[in-house]
């Protein structure tokens, strides 16, 4: 049940106007929240469902274990720490069966083939449950926030229920933190008329941008990159731009939706990007690109790292503290997109752009992004340092940008044949299909693009939710317009929700 299909509009519209009814009855809404989140995930199928039921068990009984109080074993440290390993393993080792059996079949197959034993079983081709990729993490940050004390275990099993499965975000996130998340489920939900005038806005910027732009930049993409060999150099460099602002406009489409549909319940959700393509460094893209994410790679991997390395005294010590912690964040990002090898790559690629900009260029990471409890700079070269910020905030953007689409590139190819020839072809040469093709591209991305600038000058992401009611109405109407005329006729899943 997709969010940009009539099954879904559906199910909203019923779902909503029985959730209104129950607003002075926190309990009751909580139970039909919950009834229709999982009527929700069994829509894909019903046994991921059952998956989902036992994941919000499991955790729950691992949460409360950890907040024994009692002078028995179980209270100690130790004690603490395997039933924490225990709990990760269930969550992240679910996760790892599912998404990664497949990468590890044909080797399976041949230990078993070696020592006798019966392959029948692993000839099974698992599905992926839908959605298991965010709630395992976002479990697993339950269970590591209880364990370091930052929050206390709910001993509502409704409320953590509605904590991993809240349908709006369920697919493909944000992921969301239990600090954040529990008390809005446990007091009274109020919906004032603001909250539910953004809903409203995030929920047709949302499906503004997947279907007028995402969808049609991806028509562009999936045509060039399907057909390579048959583009020009130009061709070439227009289809990773569509996929570059395809893949932007669809998940950040994806959060919106979630966050109005969350809105209009009286849930707040994390602002999941925040314009990242204006970023002047990789700090600063982390700290604006799938923010749920980066915080939680920054929190549970980058963080414990850098404090391990922290503690090294020796030249080798502290240079180890500057590469391994931004190169294994960044992997275990490529890992959990896939296994292909383009994710790992990416991850790789990323990683070492973020010691590269450590190492060469006098900056301040960014607040709050991964990089952001860097160690100093280690032989700084104050040319590169000069050359870079001696450009202005405009070009740092133009060639953090230029790197950014580098970075999609790896992540959309498939074979390495592929990557090497568009590394190779890309150039100015032009075919008789790149005009329309360029004019196609400014066409879908040119109304995303208008608003990314004004919200980036005005520093406010809904500056267009702020305008007067009458404006908001002829803008509300237009985009409402566009959509039925430029809407791609056969909608696509999001894109993220294969992850």
């Amino acid at each position: 049940m997709p969010f940009n299909s009539l099954d879904f509009g559906l199910f909203f519209l019923i779902f909503y106007g029985v959730y209104l009814t129950l607003q002075k009855h926190t309990r009751l809404q909580n139970v039909w929240l919950l009834a229709a989140s999982y009527v929700f995930y069994a829509f894909w199928d019903w046994r991921f469902l059952l998956i989902l039921i036992g994941i919000t068990a499991f955790n729950y009984m691992i949460g409360l274990s950890l907040a024994v109080k009692t002078s028995g074993w179980i209270s100690r440290p130790p004690a603490r720490r395997i039933l924490l390993a225990v709990g990760l393993l269930g969550n992240l080792g679910t996760l790892v069966f599912f998404k990664y059996l497949d990468f590890f079949k044909a080797g399976l197959l041949q230990l078993t083939e070696r020592i006798g034993l019966p392959s029948d079983v692993l000839l099974v081709d698992l599905i992926l449950p839908v959605g298991l990729s965010f709630y395992a993490l976002q479990a697993s940050s339950y269970l590591l926030d209880v364990h370091g004390r930052r929050i206390q275990p709910t001993r509502n099993l409704l409320e953590l229920a509605l904590f991993i499965g809240f349908f709006p975000q369920l697919l493909a996130g944000p992921i969301e933190r239990a600090g954040r998340m529990l008390p809005q489920f446990h007091q009274p939900r109020l919906l004032t008329p603001d909250t539910v005038s953004t809903g409203i806005y995030l929920l047709l910027s949302g499906f503004f941008k997947k279907l007028v732009v995402a969808d049609n930049l991806g028509v562009i993409a999936n045509q060039v990159f399907d057909n390579y060999a048959s583009y020009s150099g130009v061709d070439l460099l227009i289809g990773g731009l569509a996929f570059t602002f395809q893949l932007l406009a669809d998940f950040s489409a994806y959060s919106d939706i979630a966050r109005g549909l969350a809105r209009l319940m009286g849930i707040e959700l994390i602002v999941n990007f925040r314009l990242p393509y204006f970023s002047t460094s990789p700090s600063d893209f982390w700290a604006r690109w799938h923010i749920s994410l980066s915080e939680w790679l920054r929190d549970y991997i980058f963080f414990p790292l850098h404090r391990a390395f922290l503690r090294a005294k020796s030249r080798s010590g502290r240079l180890a503290g500057l590469l391994v912690p931004p190169l294994l964040t960044m992997l275990v990002s490529g890992i959990w997109h896939g296994t292909g090898w383009n994710f790992i790559l990416w991850g790789l690629y990323h990683g070492i752009l973020m010691v590269l900009y450590q190492v060469l260029v006098r900056e301040r990471p960014a607040p709050g992004g991964i990089a952001a409890e860097m160690p100093g700079q280690v032989g700084v070269r104050k040319w590169a340092s000069v050359l870079l910020l001696g450009l202005g905030t405009t070009g740092r953007i133009l060639i953090m940008f230029a790197l950014i689409w580098l970075g999609w590139l790896i992540f959309r190819v498939e074979t390495p044949d592929q990557l090497g020839y568009f590394l190779t072809h890309i150039s100015l040469a032009t075919s008789p299909v790149s005009t329309s093709i360029w004019a196609n591209l400014v066409l879908f991305s040119f109304p995303f693009l208008v608003v990314q600038v004004l919200q980036q000058v005005k520093g406010d992401l809904l500056v267009l939710a702020r305008l007067p009611v009458g404006l908001r109405i002829v803008l509300y109407g237009a985009a409402l317009a566009l959509m039925v005329i430029l809407g791609v006729r056969q909608s696509s899943e999001f894109i993220y929700v294969q992850f």
